[in-house]
This record gives C-alpha cells, structure tokens and sequence, in this order.
C-alpha cells in the first residue's frame, strides 16, 4: 500500500509540475522575407496592460535587441525616435492602432513600426511562483499601411520574468525571420 501511494505521490508532483510550464502562440505572416530587404523599424513602447511598471517598456526594449541582434533589421534607437519625431505622445505611452503607427512611422522615416501589449508579465502563484509573460505584437508596413507579422505569445515557466521575455521575443522573431510562406495561424 506504501508503495501506491508513493507512486501515487510522484506521478502528482510530475502532473503539477508538468502542468506549470506552458508555452503558447499564435502567428499570422502576411509577407515572408520582409526582413530580407533589412527595412528601418522603429519599435515603440508596448501597451502595459497588467499591473507590473513599465512592462510595456521592458518588453519593447527586448524586443529592439533581439531584432538588433538577428541583424535582419535597423532598428532605430530611442533616442533617435526622440530626435525625429520631437515630443510625441506615442513614443511614451504606446501605439493603439495601425493607423497611428503609419503616421508615426512616417514621421520617423522607417520602413515599419512594432507596436503591441504586454497582456501578463507576473508571477503566477502555484506550487511554486511561475514567471508569466504575455505580449501580442504587430508590424506595419508604413508604406501601405498593411499588417506584414502579428504573433500572440505567452509563455510560463523559468526562473524570472526577464527570462521569459527575452524567450518570448526571441521566439516570435525567429518565427517571422523563418517563415518561408505566409502563415495565417501557429499555434503550440
């Protein structure tokens, strides 16, 4: 009987713990190879949608790094989007439609504009603390004014939130960077 029961405890705690790491997505690629050309791309902050400060921030910082090292893009620095586009409310408190983001990009002189929200970036409570990071972007082409990538991702698992959001940008820019035909949806 001890030994169901011991058995019956560890087939438990893999279950749990099994259960705690989860990694979701959903992508939509409108024009593989895009990033081929090496377009301009100014990233603007993310809408922070939780309670988290400045996750909107963190994660648009993220996300300029990662598509500055994949080096498929120029990605045009803060302070360089400051010097352009002079004190525009956008380039603080985030970007909420592609329309906004055409104009921006316009006067930025980009190719395209990243914009997106930051849906979770918290520690889950579980058996044990589980870091969770949500974001949901997209890219606009500015000159027709049409989405080229949106991608939905969530991942929850790791060790810290920074963790997590640099797997998550990582992820979703390979998964565009990669695409060889358009992809309306991808889901794990």
């Amino acid at each position: 009987m001890s030994k169901i029961l011991g058995w019956f405890a560890i087939l438990c705690v893999v279950a749990s713990a099994s259960a705690c790491a989860s990694y979701t997505q959903e992508n939509y690629i409108r024009q593989p190879g895009y990033a081929a050309s090496g377009p301009s791309v100014a990233v603007m902050p993310f809408t922070n949608l939780t309670n988290y400060p400045n996750a909107g921030q963190i994660v648009a910082d993220v996300m300029s790094s990662v598509l500055y090292e994949a080096g498929s893009f120029v990605v045009m620095s803060k302070e360089e989007q400051k010097t352009r586009a002079g004190d525009l409310q956008a380039l603080t408190s985030g970007v909420s439609s592609e329309h906004m983001a055409r104009e921006i990009g316009q006067k930025l002189g980009v190719s395209a504009v990243i914009f997106g929200s930051v849906s979770e970036y918290r520690y889950k409570q579980g058996l044990t603390e589980s870091p969770t990071v949500g974001v949901n972007l997209r890219m606009v082409d500015v000159k027709t004014g049409e989405i080229v990538w949106a991608a939905s991702h969530t991942l929850t698992r790791g060790v810290s939130l920074n963790a997590n959001t640099q797997r998550v940008c990582e992820k979703m820019a390979n998964t565009f960077l990669n695409a060889k035909a358009p992809v309306e949806t991808e889901r794990d």
